[in-house]
């Protein structure tokens, strides 16, 4: 068994790293490309970010991306439900019993496919809200009257796009922050450190990367790869230590 879901998580971290670079990465990222490097943008450049939000959001790309998510939580619920173990009953033929057998490993693999570009969706949309919240906290609140003034023009010039955006942002809040951090909360109070203590090191991760960008060039060039290996590594030893 420890082999066939070694071979499972390796089928499907290999699919998602073609799914990225080369099928159709919009469908980890969709609106919030490059996360990291809108983060940096947002942190040395919040006027040069926040414009750059108001330009680039668009209600067709909105309304593209909110289909990819829906087609994505279908598959992800359909592959769910057909990825149970088949049953091993005895008065099965053991070739049907393998075509069952073969049939259910192909959408385990779908459905870890599912969840690894969900779970790169996440982080590319939340890399993006907090760069939005921060650029646009620090125009209005943290810096001088200038910037300031300069925000509120350009909220007031641009009001569609910018209730737009306000809106993506409630939308990440209800169905990314909240139940993740309501996950993390129950995950902590069960002692359930390592799922908790896994998120919380990409979180730091992240930041770190963001504020000495300079030293970890490489790092952020190489990132795709470096994402692959990561899910490999923590899939492998999951299914190796899962009973």
């Amino acid at each position: 068994m420890t082999g066939r879901r070694l071979a499972i998580v390796t089928a499907a971290v290999v699919a998602n790293h073609v799914r990225r670079m080369l099928v159709a990465p919009w469908l980890g990222q969709a609106l919030w490309r490059h996360p990291v490097e809108a983060m940096k943008l947002a942190r040395w450049s919040p006027h040069g970010y926040l414009e750059a939000s108001l330009a680039d959001v668009s209600w067709p790309a909105v309304a593209l991306w909110l289909c990819q998510q829906v087609i994505l939580s279908e598959l992800l619920s359909q592959a769910a439900a057909r990825s149970a173990k088949p049953s091993t009953n005895s008065s099965l033929k053991v070739n049907c019993h393998r075509r069952r057998q073969g049939k259910a490993d192909a959408y385990r693999v779908l459905l870890l496919l599912a969840a690894l570009t969900l779970a790169e969706s996440s982080y590319a949309e939340t890399c993006w809200a907090v760069a939005l919240i921060g650029s646009t906290a620090r125009l209005l609140f943290y810096n001088g009257q200038p910037e300031r003034d300069f925000a509120q023009r350009l909220l007031g010039a641009n009001p569609a796009r910018a209730a737009l955006l306000a809106c993506l942002v409630l939308r990440w809040f209800r169905t990314v922050a909240l139940p993740h951090a309501t996950w993390l909360a129950a995950s902590l109070r069960s002692l359930k450190v390592v799922l908790p203590a896994a998120a919380c090191c990409v979180g730091a991760s992240t930041v770190h990367l963001v504020q000495h960008s300079n030293r970890y060039f490489l790092v952020i060039e190489m990132s795709d790869m470096l994402v692959t290996w990561g899910w490999s590594v923590i899939l492998w030893a999951l299914a190796t230590a899962h009973r």
